[in-house]
């Protein structure tokens, strides 16, 4: 489950825009587990693991089904996760006798991973987005302004003169270049989550591979072996987000000193 400090009813102001934050909401949370727990009776179903009425049932019941939060509470206090409870809500509103293949032969590390996937996947595409449209816009001020010069200035002290475009390259350049980057690390970061209790998917049998990769095409993410104890290309993508901040930290200071400067 997701803490954020998006979530702040006064401090939320200061971090970010609501199109990011809405993907790591509770409620999208929720419905990005239960997207997996859908996703997985029809991959299972298609591949004979579970018959395909139970399949059906599950689906229909996913439909309109509503969790009781109050619940999901005291059971990541019992368990540690939200996703046994979670799992029993969802096998009570399925019913007897489809109830038992809810979940079947996925564990809690499945669910969770896969959820933050799928909202990360989102996420990533609106950065993605942020960013070319923030390329558009030097780009645009280059062709229009490129040109005109003002005064550079060293030690806060003027120094020579330098064009629009000197200055705006230094902004634009860095922000291409984590559009390339993000577009290597994202094939390797937003990849399906599911082994089972210990990795292995033992209770798939021979068909635990071509579940697995229809899984993973149901949801639209890269089918890989299990990887929940292996977090590079989490660390990887932070990484790049820090990259990413440190350059517009660079395009907002210098428009700061740039402005103290002129005054």
């Amino acid at each position: 489950m997701t803490v954020s400090p998006f979530d702040h009813p006064l401090l939320s102001g200061l971090l970010g825009d609501e199109e990011a934050a809405r993907h790591f909401s509770l409620e999208a949370d929720l419905d990005a587990m239960l997207t997996f727990e859908r996703a997985l009776a029809e991959a299972e179903a298609e591949h004979g693991v579970i018959p395909r009425d139970a399949a059906a049932a599950i689906v229909k019941a996913l439909a309109s089904f509503r969790p009781d939060t109050a619940k999901l509470r005291a059971g990541v206090a019992r368990d540690g996760v939200v996703v046994p409870e979670l799992v029993g809500q969802v096998k009570a509103a399925v019913g007897a006798p489809h109830d038992a293949y809810v979940h079947f032969g996925a564990t809690s590390q499945d669910v969770v991973d896969t959820s933050l996937m799928l909202r990360l996947r989102q996420a990533v595409d609106h950065i993605g987005l942020l960013l070319g449209e923030n390329v558009v816009r030097l780009t645009g001020l280059e062709l229009e302004f490129g040109e005109r010069q003002f005064m550079a200035t060293t030690r806060m002290q003027p120094a020579i003169p330098i064009t629009v475009t000197n200055r705006t390259a230094s902004w634009r350049a860095p922000l291409e270049r984590h559009q390339q980057r993000l577009a290597e690390i994202s094939g390797g970061l937003l990849a399906l989550q599911f082994g089972g209790a210990a990795g292995t998917l033992e209770k798939l049998g021979d068909k635990a591979t071509a579940v697995r990769a229809a899984l993973a095409a149901k949801l639209g993410l890269a089918d890989t072996p299990q990887w929940h104890s292996q977090r590079d290309a989490l660390a990887e993508f932070a990484s790049w987000l820090s990259l990413v901040t440190g350059s517009l930290g660079k395009f907002g200071q210098d428009v700061a000193l740039m402005a103290e400067v002129g005054s």
